[in-house]
């Protein structure tokens, strides 16, 4: 289980380095100054704000251990390949440098990697491990995909998990749940100007036995029971927006991309829009 090996760990020595990425904490401020004061506010902010990782391949979703343990769900570099033709018909290659990350006392290490990634050669778009959830079920993580389900089988058997939720542990990932395959079959927004079958697996949380997980790409929230099978929650429609050039109204759909629990049993979901 990710929790034992999160929590089990020996220490390594913390290493910054000059990414332009990395983690951080920082306190919640809500400020309604004048502009005046936003340096000074600005300065604050940034007094209180610490990095605990740093080199990170793409950090995405993270999830707390109820022994404080921060897991990063890092999306990768891509790969070699195969590769696949993706969104904006781009080129994106495969590999294994998707990983979780366990952060704890100021220190880090990789407890899971060899997940599948998919990247442009120049790796300004990469798709891998977008989020993980510690749930009932076991420890789950979303792999993206971000295109057509059918265009997967150019990947062959190397990229079988691209679009899927699987489960990791010391054994390595499997199959949980197939949200490319999934859409590929029903595609529920496919009455929506623009939206033809495309799967994204994103935002991830705990849900009773299982979990409930967005689908970017395919514009749903689907809920995953124990064994991984999938029921829809929400279909979110396309909206039209005003053309700022003029003209007709563009489409705009709302590319769900993160998930959690409120009050009520609610669930608010994130929208990246586009």
């Amino acid at each position: 289980m990710i929790r034992k090996l999160a929590e089990g760990y020996p220490m390594v020595r913390l290493k910054l380095r000059s990414a332009g990425v990395a983690v951080a904490v920082a306190g919640l401020v809500v400020a309604s100054a004048p502009d005046a004061a936003a340096a000074a506010t600005s300065k604050i902010h940034a007094d209180r704000m610490t990095v605990i990782a740093s080199g990170l391949d793409n950090p995405r979703g993270l999830a707390v251990t109820p022994g404080g343990v921060v897991l990063v769900a890092e999306a990768g570099r891509g790969g070699q390949g195969p590769c696949l033709t993706g969104a904006g018909n781009q080129q994106f290659c495969l590999g294994v440098t998707g990983a979780i990350t366990a952060v704890r006392g100021g220190q880090q290490k990789r407890v899971v990697t060899g997940l599948p990634s998919l990247g442009t050669p120049t790796q300004s778009e990469v798709l891998g491990p977008h989020d993980i959830a510690l749930t009932k079920a076991g420890p789950l993580v979303s792999i993206g995909l971000g295109t057509d389900p059918q265009r997967r089988a150019q990947l062959g058997v190397a990229g079988a998990l691209v679009g899927q939720t699987v489960r990791v542990g010391s054994a390595g990932a499997s199959s949980f749940a197939d949200l490319a395959a999934w859409e590929g079959m029903n595609n529920p927004d496919g009455d929506q100007p623009g939206a033809g079958p495309d799967s994204n697996p994103y935002g991830l949380v705990p849900y009773r036995d299982g979990a409930v997980v967005t689908d970017a790409g395919g514009n749903t929230l689907l809920r995953l029971d124990r064994r991984g099978r999938i029921s829809p929650l929400a279909v979110f429609p396309t909206t039209p927006t005003p053309n700022p050039a003029g003209g007709p109204a563009i489409p705009m759909q709302f590319v769900p991309t993160t998930v959690t629990t409120g009050p009520g049993g609610a669930f608010y979901v994130g929208q990246l829009t586009g």
